[in-house]
């Protein structure tokens, strides 16, 4: 693993994919 990518999996590092999935999700989970 590179020390590059250790932020990256950090929980409190920021992940643009992931907050993009979270933000489809929410509005996903009351419309179902």
């Amino acid at each position: 693993m590179s020390s590059n990518k250790v932020p990256i999996l950090a929980p409190n590092a920021y992940d643009p994919f992931e907050d993009e999935a979270r933000r489809l999700e929410i509005p996903v989970l009351p419309l179902a």
